[in-house]
Protein backbone atom coordinates (compact mmCIF):
# COMPACT_ATOMS: atom_id res chain seq x y z
CA UNK A 1 0.00 0.00 0.00
CA UNK A 2 2.71 2.69 0.83
CA UNK A 3 4.59 1.69 -2.83
CA UNK A 4 1.58 2.15 -4.55
CA UNK A 5 0.88 5.63 -2.76
CA UNK A 6 4.91 6.49 -3.32
CA UNK A 7 4.19 5.35 -7.37
CA UNK A 8 1.00 8.01 -7.35
CA UNK A 9 2.75 10.85 -5.55
CA UNK A 10 5.87 10.71 -8.42
CA UNK A 11 3.32 10.51 -11.17
CA UNK A 12 1.12 13.68 -9.97
CA UNK A 13 5.26 15.73 -9.13
CA UNK A 14 5.74 15.02 -12.95
CA UNK A 15 2.82 16.32 -13.95
CA UNK A 16 3.07 19.05 -11.63
CA UNK A 17 6.61 20.59 -12.08
CA UNK A 18 6.78 21.83 -15.54
CA UNK A 19 9.63 20.61 -17.93
CA UNK A 20 12.88 22.08 -17.87
CA UNK A 21 12.61 23.20 -21.71
CA UNK A 22 9.24 24.89 -20.93
CA UNK A 23 10.34 26.63 -18.14
CA UNK A 24 13.52 27.99 -20.24
CA UNK A 25 11.02 29.23 -22.80
CA UNK A 26 9.01 30.81 -20.38
CA UNK A 27 11.87 32.63 -18.95
CA UNK A 28 12.80 33.84 -22.17
CA UNK A 29 9.70 35.23 -22.89
CA UNK A 30 9.68 37.07 -19.18
CA UNK A 31 13.10 38.67 -20.26
CA UNK A 32 12.18 39.71 -23.76
CA UNK A 33 10.44 42.78 -23.91
CA UNK A 34 6.97 41.96 -25.96
CA UNK A 35 7.16 44.02 -28.87
CA UNK A 36 4.32 46.71 -29.81
CA UNK A 37 2.55 45.88 -32.83
CA UNK A 38 1.17 48.59 -34.12
CA UNK A 39 -1.42 48.30 -37.11
CA UNK A 40 -2.28 50.64 -39.62
CA UNK A 41 -5.60 51.53 -39.84
CA UNK A 42 -7.90 49.71 -42.88
CA UNK A 43 -9.83 53.14 -43.31
CA UNK A 44 -7.84 54.91 -46.10
CA UNK A 45 -7.05 58.56 -46.28
CA UNK A 46 -8.93 60.76 -48.56
CA UNK A 47 -6.82 62.02 -50.71
CA UNK A 48 -7.14 66.01 -51.15
CA UNK A 49 -7.30 66.93 -54.31
CA UNK A 50 -4.33 68.67 -55.63
CA UNK A 51 -4.99 72.17 -57.05
CA UNK A 52 -4.47 72.91 -60.59
CA UNK A 53 -2.67 76.09 -61.36
CA UNK A 54 -3.17 77.54 -64.33
CA UNK A 55 -0.67 79.50 -65.57
CA UNK A 56 -0.79 82.69 -67.04
CA UNK A 57 -0.29 83.16 -70.66
CA UNK A 58 1.51 86.09 -71.76
CA UNK A 59 -0.28 88.48 -73.97
CA UNK A 60 0.51 88.69 -77.13
CA UNK A 61 1.16 91.89 -79.15
CA UNK A 62 -2.26 91.84 -80.42
CA UNK A 63 -3.94 90.82 -77.43
CA UNK A 64 -2.17 93.51 -75.81
CA UNK A 65 -2.97 96.50 -78.44
CA UNK A 66 -6.35 95.25 -78.22
CA UNK A 67 -6.42 96.30 -74.30
CA UNK A 68 -4.67 99.56 -75.29
CA UNK A 69 -7.67 100.42 -77.56
CA UNK A 70 -9.90 99.68 -75.45
CA UNK A 71 -8.51 101.88 -72.94
CA UNK A 72 -7.96 104.57 -75.56
CA UNK A 73 -11.52 104.33 -76.47
CA UNK A 74 -12.76 104.30 -72.82
CA UNK A 75 -10.87 107.68 -72.17
CA UNK A 76 -12.30 109.65 -75.34
CA UNK A 77 -14.03 112.43 -73.99
CA UNK A 78 -17.55 112.41 -74.63
CA UNK A 79 -17.23 115.68 -77.34
CA UNK A 80 -15.24 113.46 -79.75
CA UNK A 81 -17.76 110.54 -79.53
CA UNK A 82 -19.84 112.45 -81.53
CA UNK A 83 -17.88 113.80 -84.31
CA UNK A 84 -18.92 111.94 -87.44
CA UNK A 85 -15.41 111.47 -88.64
CA UNK A 86 -16.22 110.12 -92.37
CA UNK A 87 -18.08 113.22 -92.68
CA UNK A 88 -15.12 115.34 -91.80
CA UNK A 89 -12.77 113.02 -93.91
CA UNK A 90 -14.21 113.69 -96.45
CA UNK A 91 -15.05 117.48 -95.95
CA UNK A 92 -10.51 117.75 -95.28
CA UNK A 93 -10.11 115.62 -99.00
CA UNK A 94 -12.94 118.19 -100.54
CA UNK A 95 -10.68 121.09 -99.11
CA UNK A 96 -7.15 119.65 -100.02
CA UNK A 97 -8.94 119.45 -103.37
CA UNK A 98 -9.65 123.18 -103.50
CA UNK A 99 -7.07 123.98 -102.36
CA UNK A 100 -4.94 122.23 -104.83
CA UNK A 101 -7.09 123.59 -107.39
CA UNK A 102 -6.59 127.04 -106.33
CA UNK A 103 -2.93 126.55 -106.30
CA UNK A 104 -2.94 125.51 -109.79
CA UNK A 105 -5.19 128.19 -110.92
CA UNK A 106 -2.90 130.76 -109.45
CA UNK A 107 0.32 129.66 -110.80
CA UNK A 108 -1.35 129.53 -114.23
CA UNK A 109 -2.34 133.35 -113.81
CA UNK A 110 0.97 134.18 -112.43
CA UNK A 111 2.70 132.46 -115.98
CA UNK A 112 0.11 133.89 -117.70
CA UNK A 113 1.00 137.58 -116.61
CA UNK A 114 4.60 137.15 -116.57
CA UNK A 115 4.07 136.16 -120.19
CA UNK A 116 1.94 139.27 -120.81
CA UNK A 117 4.50 141.32 -119.30
CA UNK A 118 7.00 140.31 -121.18
CA UNK A 119 5.28 140.25 -124.32
CA UNK A 120 4.55 144.25 -123.11
CA UNK A 121 7.79 144.80 -121.91
CA UNK A 122 9.34 143.56 -125.43
CA UNK A 123 6.70 146.06 -127.06
CA UNK A 124 8.23 148.40 -124.61
CA UNK A 125 11.65 148.37 -125.66
CA UNK A 126 10.85 147.94 -129.57
CA UNK A 127 9.65 151.28 -129.23
CA UNK A 128 12.30 152.99 -127.30
CA UNK A 129 14.98 151.31 -129.34
CA UNK A 130 13.09 152.89 -132.49
CA UNK A 131 12.67 156.05 -131.37
CA UNK A 132 16.69 156.24 -130.62
CA UNK A 133 17.08 155.21 -134.18
CA UNK A 134 14.79 157.74 -135.78
CA UNK A 135 16.52 160.62 -134.05
CA UNK A 136 19.65 160.00 -134.61
CA UNK A 137 19.53 160.58 -138.21
CA UNK A 138 17.05 163.90 -137.49
CA UNK A 139 16.76 166.50 -135.18
CA UNK A 140 15.90 166.47 -131.25
CA UNK A 141 14.15 169.09 -129.24
CA UNK A 142 16.90 172.38 -129.25
CA UNK A 143 15.76 173.92 -125.78
CA UNK A 144 14.47 172.82 -122.45
CA UNK A 145 10.80 172.30 -122.46
CA UNK A 146 10.84 171.32 -125.93
CA UNK A 147 9.33 168.23 -127.27
CA UNK A 148 8.41 166.09 -129.98
CA UNK A 149 5.31 163.85 -130.24
CA UNK A 150 4.20 160.60 -132.48
CA UNK A 151 1.25 158.44 -132.41
CA UNK A 152 1.76 154.56 -133.05
CA UNK A 153 -0.06 155.00 -136.89
CA UNK A 154 2.13 157.57 -137.02
CA UNK A 155 5.51 156.06 -136.53
CA UNK A 156 4.38 152.98 -138.54
CA UNK A 157 3.53 155.29 -141.42
CA UNK A 158 7.17 156.97 -141.35
CA UNK A 159 8.29 152.91 -141.34
CA UNK A 160 9.90 153.58 -137.65
CA UNK A 161 7.96 150.65 -136.06
CA UNK A 162 6.15 147.69 -137.44
CA UNK A 163 3.00 146.78 -136.17
CA UNK A 164 3.27 146.06 -132.31
CA UNK A 165 0.92 142.97 -131.01
CA UNK A 166 0.12 141.43 -127.93
CA UNK A 167 0.96 138.35 -126.37
CA UNK A 168 -2.25 136.02 -128.22
CA UNK A 169 -1.30 138.16 -132.11
CA UNK A 170 -3.84 140.84 -131.44
CA UNK A 171 -2.45 144.55 -132.54
CA UNK A 172 -2.58 147.18 -129.65
CA UNK A 173 -4.39 150.61 -130.50
CA UNK A 174 -2.27 152.68 -133.10
CA UNK A 175 -4.52 156.03 -132.27
CA UNK A 176 -4.30 155.97 -128.60
CA UNK A 177 -0.81 154.95 -128.12
CA UNK A 178 2.09 157.74 -128.25
CA UNK A 179 5.49 158.58 -127.32
CA UNK A 180 6.71 162.19 -126.47
CA UNK A 181 10.65 163.25 -126.40
CA UNK A 182 10.69 166.18 -124.06
CA UNK A 183 14.35 168.34 -123.31
CA UNK A 184 14.42 168.17 -119.73
CA UNK A 185 18.43 169.49 -119.01
CA UNK A 186 21.30 170.04 -121.67
CA UNK A 187 22.44 166.93 -122.94
CA UNK A 188 19.24 164.93 -121.12
CA UNK A 189 15.82 164.06 -122.35
CA UNK A 190 12.53 162.50 -121.25
CA UNK A 191 10.29 159.69 -123.42
CA UNK A 192 7.00 159.15 -122.30
CA UNK A 193 5.29 155.88 -123.77
CA UNK A 194 1.88 155.21 -123.54
CA UNK A 195 0.90 151.84 -124.91
CA UNK A 196 -2.78 150.58 -125.20
CA UNK A 197 -2.92 146.55 -126.16
CA UNK A 198 -6.28 144.90 -125.74
CA UNK A 199 -5.38 142.52 -122.26
CA UNK A 200 -2.92 145.71 -121.32
CA UNK A 201 -2.05 149.33 -121.25
CA UNK A 202 0.35 151.12 -119.36
CA UNK A 203 2.62 154.51 -119.31
CA UNK A 204 6.58 154.38 -119.43
CA UNK A 205 8.86 157.15 -118.44
CA UNK A 206 12.22 156.70 -119.39
CA UNK A 207 15.37 159.30 -118.87
CA UNK A 208 17.79 159.55 -122.14
CA UNK A 209 21.20 161.16 -122.08
CA UNK A 210 22.18 162.18 -125.71
CA UNK A 211 25.37 163.38 -127.26
CA UNK A 212 26.16 163.91 -130.69
CA UNK A 213 22.77 162.62 -131.53
CA UNK A 214 23.91 159.00 -129.63
CA UNK A 215 20.73 158.47 -127.17
CA UNK A 216 20.76 155.90 -124.44
CA UNK A 217 18.64 155.49 -121.48
CA UNK A 218 19.67 156.13 -118.14
CA UNK A 219 18.24 155.16 -114.83
CA UNK A 220 16.54 157.74 -112.94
Amino acid sequence: MYEEKEIKYKKRKKETTPKKEEVKKEEKKVKEPKKKVTTKPTTKKRETPKKVVAKKKTPTKKKKTAKKKIQFSINIPPILKRIDYKKLITELVVLVLVMMLLIFTISRIRKHQEKLNENFNNNITRITDATIAYFKENTLPQNIGDSTSFILKEMQNLEILTEVNDEKGNSCDTIDSYIILTKTMNEEYRLKIYLKCPNKEKTVEQRLTCKDKECIVTKK
